[in-house]
């Protein structure tokens, strides 16, 4: 492969058919780490944005929001402060799916990219070791 061709349209890039086939012949292509065609892309700033406002909004931010409430911080203020929390974690996740929006590239293909393809598996397992954990949380103030 000498040459990746890419094609722009209204600022979001996808590399051409010529470009896809040759890729196609790689040991590291992988039909689930392709990139996304621009016609098939359906996710924006406010679509990422609106998932992380409905996933913030769960028992646990609740639970935090009236515990500061127990220790006498005021109603108002309580909110305030997890949805400010919420809005400066906001503000990576954008950063980090902005790369996605624009290329039609998957995380596990950004984190190749940065780290190789070895130490990309470092970033895959941080982030299982998250959900895992946000998981177990969930489930802990949920169900007991």
């Amino acid at each position: 492969m000498n040459t990746i061709t890419q094609v722009e349209r209204g600022g979001l890039f996808e590399i051409s058919e010529a470009t896809l086939a040759e890729l196609k012949s790689s040991k590291y292509y992988n039909d689930d780490l392709a990139p996304t065609s621009i016609s098939e892309r359906s996710w924006t700033t406010y679509s990422i944005t609106m998932l992380w406002v409905g996933m913030s909004i769960c028992i646990p931010s609740l639970s935090l929001a009236s515990g500061l409430i127990a220790l006498g911080v005021s109603p108002w203020l309580s909110v305030l402060n997890v949805a400010l929390g919420n809005v400066i974690i906001l503000v990576p996740i954008q950063l980090n799916s902005q790369i996605g929006t624009k290329y039609g590239i998957p995380f596990p293909l950004f984190a190749r990219l940065t780290f190789g393809t070895l130490g990309a598996q470092i970033p895959a397992l941080l982030r299982a070791i998250t959900a895992c954990g946000w998981t177990s949380v969930q489930a802990w103030v949920g169900g007991g």
